[in-house]
């Protein structure tokens, strides 16, 4: 008998979980499609709501975008030297910026490699 009210009892809180829960009004996202209402900017704040903040970010992504791409110009125009046993083998590389959408990732190309011809022949592969 007891088993029996206990699995009835366990059965209706199970049905309950399947069925559409009953709320009235707007859904949240709806309401907070543009940011909603700023905390104590009631009704004479702006109009617009935070959609006024979602251009300001746009237009602070759009200055940072335009600063890296002057600052991977800057760079790629320069030559990156890196030196080896004591400045006897020279590589010279230059940056590539990404190729975006076809190439998000930066490279770097090696444009000259010198090595002393002197220094090649009295060197092992041991060494």
């Amino acid at each position: 008998m007891k088993i029996s009210i206990l699995s009835a009892g366990l059965l209706m809180t199970c049905a309950n979980a399947f069925a559409p829960s009953s709320t009235s009004g707007m859904a949240s996202t709806s309401l907070n499609l543009f940011g909603g209402k700023k905390e104590g900017g009631g009704a004479g704040g702006n109009p617009m709501g935070g959609m006024m903040d979602q251009l300001a970010m746009f237009k602070k992504a759009q200055e940072i975008a335009k600063k890296k791409q002057e600052l991977d110009n800057e760079i790629a125009e320069m030559d990156i030297i890196g030196t080896a046993a004591d400045g006897k083998i020279k590589v010279t590389v230059q940056y590539v910026p990404a190729q975006l959408p076809v190439n998000p990732s930066p490279g770097y190309d090696a444009t000259n490699i010198d090595i002393d011809e002197d220094y090649l022949n009295e060197v092992s592969s041991e060494d």
